[in-house]
């Protein structure tokens, strides 16, 4: 538990916006001294490439990706909506998922399996579930970082 209690504080010193649910049973935690926006460290913070699975349905009651470990709502720039995917990848690489879900327009969703579960309730096939490559309600909009080969040269 101090484990867990000692990552969720270092990301919380990175990333005061973030959410978690697991720890403190409610949707979100806020630091009020100071509010990082998705331009705080848009140009300086590296990110591996990740690219787009697709839009799939999520179900409340038995969620394809059950980590809910962000969310980004109250800084969604509608005019901007990569900025939204952005954060929630700079997060759920400091995680460690490999694949992780934007829903309704800024919560960011994972888990450790979700290659084996993001697609359990089918791909959304309503376009307006899925604009901006972000998912709107009940429906994730799936991205996996790709991964780096390494070519050893003898």
């Amino acid at each position: 538990m101090c484990d867990q209690i000692g990552r969720i504080v270092r990301l919380l010193d990175r990333y005061p916006a973030i959410l978690t649910s697991r720890l403190v049973n409610k949707p979100y935690i806020y630091i009020s001294y100071h509010i990082i926006t998705a331009r705080d460290f848009l140009p300086t913070d590296p990110l591996p490439e990740f690219e787009p699975v697709g839009c799939f349905k999520d179900k409340l009651s038995d969620r394809a990706l059950p980590d809910y470990y962000a969310s980004f709502r109250p800084f969604i720039d509608w005019h901007n909506m990569n900025a939204t995917i952005r954060q929630c990848a700079l997060v759920a690489r400091d995680i460690g998922y490999e694949y992780f879900a934007v829903q309704y327009y800024g919560e960011c969703w994972s888990s450790f399996d979700a290659a084996l579960t993001y697609e359990k309730h089918g791909v959304q096939t309503n376009p307006s579930k899925c604009w901006a490559n972000v998912g709107a309600g009940s429906t994730n909009y799936v991205y996996r970082f790709r991964q780096v080969s390494r070519v050893i040269i003898s």
